[in-house]
């Protein structure tokens, strides 16, 4: 038993040739792509996920930028603090020292 199509195999199903149809859409997409490029998107325009994606950058690099600061501020407190417990610490063992020379 043999299948037979009840169009030739060159014709799609609305009787044109399938080449035809293939030439046609190569034709609009060659249209589209030089409307394009006579026209192109303004590059200017406003998005929502532009404006979002801009104010979380925004958002993320001062909160980048508070931690890293803050991290360093607290270090040189840290470090001012020690050198003070460090120059009180010297400052009372040079006078111990110096109280039992005397």
């Amino acid at each position: 038993m043999c299948l037979s199509l009840p169009y030739g195999s060159g014709e799609n199903a609305l009787g044109q040739e399938k080449g035809a149809s293939v030439e046609k859409n190569y034709q609009d997409l060659l249209l589209v792509i030089q409307a394009k490029i006579q026209h192109p998107t303004p590059r200017g325009e406003f998005s929502l996920t532009s404006a979002a994606s801009k104010i979380g950058l925004w958002i993320a690099i001062n909160l980048y930028g508070v931690i890293y600061f803050g991290l360093v501020a607290a270090s040189f407190e840290i470090y001012h603090l020690f050198m003070k417990t460090w120059v009180c610490f010297e400052m009372v063992s040079t006078q111990t020292s110096s109280d039992s020379v005397q």
